[in-house]
């Protein structure tokens, strides 16, 4: 069971850099690169602070809820701020850039909706009846493989060639980059 905690927890922290590295950020620009650097810049914070997993105790149910629970919640609300941040930095200046920014909105939709389904699922386990709480575990699992179907939002933007080139060159997500 230990193994398959830290499973989850590695695919949810992954999942959640490659959602971030879709990004979001503030304000309109004609240069890709600039805009790439104010996406990166936003989501920087949200990167560093899902790089730290949470520090659980598989011997102990409780404990391991104790830090799984606020840690979906954390995934979540970054997902969730992100992808209004995105939403508010408008179309890359790239053509197709309105269709990008819609297509990588929704898939960041729909993966905190499955963190989210995550959360309550194993909110609502008690870990005093270690089966029960398998179970919620596994049923987390499930929910969390669905971020594995949900676009690759970063893939979206890499068929872009110029939004990829920005992206390689702006320096702040350059250092996203090394974090993943």
């Amino acid at each position: 069971m230990a193994r398959r905690v830290a499973t989850v927890v590695a695919v949810v922290a992954a999942a959640a850099v490659a959602l971030m590295l879709a990004g979001c950020g503030s304000g309109a620009t004609n240069d890709p690169v600039a805009w790439a650097e104010s996406v990166c810049k936003k989501i920087e914070p949200e990167v560093a602070k899902l790089q730290k997993t949470p520090d659980m105790d598989v011997t102990d149910l409780a404990k391991t809820k104790d830090a799984l629970v606020p840690y979906l919640g954390d995934l979540a609300n970054a997902i969730n701020s992100m992808s209004t941040g995105l939403t508010e930095a408008g179309a890359p200046p790239v053509d197709g850039g309105a269709d990008l920014v819609k297509r990588t909105v929704e898939a960041m939709d729909k993966a905190k909706q499955a963190v989210e389904r995550a959360q309550d699922k194993l909110e609502a386990a008690d870990p005093a009846d270690s089966t029960a709480f398998q179970q919620a575990l596994t049923d987390m699992g499930s929910e969390m493989s669905a971020l594995s179907e949900v676009s690759d939002p970063t893939k979206e933007l890499d068929s872009n060639a110029t939004l990829k080139d920005a992206f390689a060159k702006a320096e702040t997500c350059k250092k996203i980059e090394a974090l993943s």
